[in-house]
C-alpha cells in the first residue's frame, strides 16, 4: 500500500514537469520568434538610418555605427556549423535537424526538414561527409565558409 502511493506521488510529479516543460518550451518558441521579429527590424532601421545619412551627406562615421548593428542572416549551413563546433565536430542530421526544428528554423515536415539539413551540409564545403548521415567539420576551415 505504501509502495502504490509513493509510485503514484512520483508519476505526478513527473506528469507535473512534463506540463511545465511543454508550457515553458512554448514561451521559449514565441520569445524566439518575437527575438527575431525585433533583430530583423532593427537591422531594416539602421540600414534605412545608414542610407538616408550618406544620401544627405551626413559623415560616414557617424553611420559606421549603426551598420555594425544589422543582423547577420545566418544560413541553415551557419546554425549547423555552430552547434557541431560546440558539440565536437562531428554530428548526426538528423540531430542537427532537430535542433533547428526546436528553434522553429525548419519546416514542420520531416522530410523537407531533413533534406533541408542534408543538402545543407553537403554543398558547404566546412562540413565532409564522415558516415551514413553523419557529417563532421573539415579540420582546415572551421573558420572560414
Amino acid at each position: 500500500m505504501i509502495q502504490g502511493d509513493f509510485r503514484k506521488k512520483l508519476l505526478s510529479m513527473i506528469e507535473s514537469k512534463k506540463e511545465e516543460l511543454e508550457s515553458l518550451k512554448q514561451k521559449k518558441m514565441a520569445i524566439q520568434s518575437q527575438i527575431r521579429a525585433i533583430e530583423e527590424d532593427l537591422g531594416e532601421l539602421a540600414t534605412s538610418l545608414a542610407v538616408h545619412d550618406r544620401l544627405m551627406g551626413i559623415s560616414k562615421d557617424l553611420t559606421d555605427k549603426f551598420d555594425s548593428i544589422q543582423t547577420q542572416r545566418f544560413t541553415v549551413a551557419d546554425y549547423c556549423f555552430q552547434l557541431m563546433k560546440e558539440g565536437g565536430g562531428n554530428a548526426r542530421v538528423l540531430d542537427l535537424m532537430r535542433n533547428l526544428k526546436e528553434r522553429d528554423m525548419l519546416s514542420k515536415d520531416y522530410k523537407i526538414a531533413y533534406t533541408t539539413v542534408l543538402k545543407a551540409l553537403q554543398r558547404d564545403n566546412r562540413f565532409e561527409k564522415a558516415d551514413k548521415g553523419i557529417f563532421r567539420l573539415v579540420p582546415d576551415r572551421k573558420e572560414t565558409k
